[in-house]
Order: structure tokens, then sequence, then C-alpha cells
């Protein structure tokens, strides 16, 4: 029996979350490093329904959020055996197997974020395609993709759940051909494609002054959903997986394989709970957003 911890990407953000954090001192810890690292006002500002409009404050939000309930979670219980993150929340398992600091990690995303900001201001977008089986979902894509402009395959969430990503155009070229399947992301960013590129190059930079750590939890990659043991490798996939595809089904699927029992999703929300239960539905899956904390610990001693 095993334990595998979860971390949302964006779309999991909504005001409150930051505040709704357990009274732990493993929490209020994360929030003293945050405040010393982005500013007490920043930190506030955050926790508010206009900052989180912006993709650099949504995945402070996530990151802030994912990394103060798992560390409250992992001194309450035991450090899991396994750590995966759905796109930015790549950032936060990074963080909680060592391959990061905090400090690091907060650095990371807010420069990534203002990156993809400013590259992509307007006129690009995401799309889910839901219950749409995988074979028809490429299909779609590529019969809607256009040399000016482009669509790709950003997210593999599940074999009947995809994520677009490409142009405004493409997107409402999909979502009129979609039979009513697909649903918009409140995403500004065209997430893990090429059009990501320069992103990826900023983070290869970003991350190589970073050193060689021990890491203290089997981590997931995005890119390639393979078992990652070397904190190189976690920093590679953080970089790389910015412009290739999420491979989140096969991620899921790898878990269960190696003998993962229980999923705790870190929160704010339980989209991976559910998808879990979409992708290895032997393996039990919960969030803290949906559980009390205390269960949550107890369901996690019992199973490391």
């Amino acid at each position: 029996m095993s334990v595998a911890l979860l971390f949302p990407g964006q779309g999991s953000q909504h005001s409150g979350a930051i505040a709704a954090l357990p009274d732990h001192p493993q929490a209020r810890r994360t929030l003293d490093e945050a405040r010393h690292c982005l500013g007490l006002s920043k930190l506030r500002d955050l926790d508010s329904a206009a900052a989180l409009t912006t993709s650099d404050n949504a995945q402070l939000q996530l990151l802030i959020v994912a990394v103060a309930t798992a560390r409250s979670i992992i001194a309450d219980a035991s450090s899991p055996a396994f750590v995966a993150g759905h796109s930015t929340g790549a950032i936060s398992a990074a963080v909680i197997c060592g391959a990061l600091t905090f400090s690091e990690a907060l650095a990371v995303v807010r420069e990534r974020g203002e990156l993809m900001r400013s590259l992509f201001a307007t006129g690009f977008g995401m799309l889910a395609l839901n219950r749409v089986p995988l074979r028809q979902s490429l299909s779609l894509v590529a019969e809607n993709s256009e040399p000016n402009d482009p669509l790709y395959v950003a997210i593999i969430n599940a074999p009947d759940q995809i994520v677009a990503a490409g142009t405004d155009t493409a997107v409402t070229r999909i979502e009129a051909h979609s039979a009513g399947a697909g649903r918009r992301l409140n995403v500004a960013a065209p997430s893990h494609c090429p059009l990501m590129a320069p992103v990826t190059d900023m983070l290869l930079t970003c991350l190589k002054p970073i050193p060689s750590r021990v890491v203290t939890a089997t981590y997931i990659s995005n890119r390639s959903a393979r078992a990652v043991s070397r904190s190189t490798d976690v920093l590679d996939d953080l970089a790389q997986s910015a412009s290739h595809t999420v491979q989140w089904a096969d991620a899921m699927a790898l878990l269960y394989e190696l003998g993962v029992t229980l999923a705790i999703e870190t929160g704010p929300g339980d989209i991976l709970t559910g998808l879990v239960q979409r992708n290895a539905p032997a393996i039990r899956a919960t969030s803290v957003a949906t559980t009390r904390f205390s269960d949550v610990t107890y369901l996690m001693q019992r199973e490391a």
C-alpha cells in the first residue's frame, strides 16, 4: 500500500482558497515564507477574484495552497511515496519531493506566469473535449488546425477527455464542430503546446542554477508519465512539459501499476480526484476540498 499526493493546475483556483487553509503550524509557516517572498499586500491580493483573472496570480495561489496543505498533511501523517502535479501543479509536486525549495518555486511561478501573460495577453485559448473517445478527439483537433490558426492536443486527461490549445479562431472552430462536447476554459495562454517554446527556454535558463538534491518521493512526469527519482529530471520535466502534451491519463494508470492505493488531492478543488476515478478506479481518491482535514490525515496514516 502507498499514497500519492496530487497537485492541481490552473482552473482549480478560486477566491478565498488561502483563507480556507487549515489552521496548522505548517500552513502558517508556508504563508510566512510567501509573505517574505511576495509581500503581505501581494499575498492578500492573491485571494481575490479580481487578482485571479491573471495566469501569474492564479498559479501563485495554487502553489501556496498546495504546498501549505501538503506540508500540513505530511506533518500529521507521513510522507507520500509519490507526487504528481497536473500542469503548473507539477511545480508544487517538485517542492514536496525536494527538487525545489518553496522560495525557488515562488520565483519560478512568478516569472513563468508573467512571461505567459506578456506573450499571450490576447488571441489564444484552451478548450476541453469531454466524453469524446480519444481517437475522435485527436481527429477533431487535426481537422480544425490550420497553418495560421494552429490547434494542438495540450492535455490527455482521460481516454474520453482531452484539452486542446491554440489560437482563439482555432478554438472557436473546434468548439463549433464538437457537437456540444467542447467547453472553453478560463485560461488565456495556449499551454502545453509548441507555442509555449519560449516559456520552456526561459524555464531551462531559470532552473539551470538549481543544485541537484535528494528526492524524497517519486515524481511522476507530466511529459512522459514516467516515474522520476532524480531532481535534475524533475526540473527538466518542469521546463519541457510547458511546451509538450501532458500525459495525465497515463500518469494515473502508472500510479496504479506502481501500487498506489490512495491518492490525495491537495486542493483547492477536486478535479484530479474525479480524473483518478476515471483512469484508475481501484485507487481510492479524495480531496481536502471535500473531505475534513482530520479524515484525510487518518486515511493517509492508514494507507502509508
